[in-house]
């Protein structure tokens, strides 16, 4: 949970680049969100499901299964 400069709590987003697989998109977005973060590794995933309904206009929603 990160603390928005408005004041409420959310939790930090963000978005696949291009072709990137859901672990490289983890790393990234880990590094980008918490600054000197060292991800000593990431499991396979059992599977994913991405919310067949976004919840506005530019946002969806990805389950993991790990």
């Amino acid at each position: 949970m990160l603390k928005a400069t408005k004041g409420h709590w959310d939790i930090p987003g963000g978005r696949i680049n291009g072709n990137e697989d859901f672990k490289v998109t983890l790393n990234r977005e880990l590094s980008e969100e918490l600054p000197g973060i060292e991800v000593s590794g990431i499991n396979d995933f059992l599977g994913a499901y991405r919310l067949p309904k976004d919840i506005n206009e530019d946002i969806s929603l990805v389950l993991l299964y790990p």
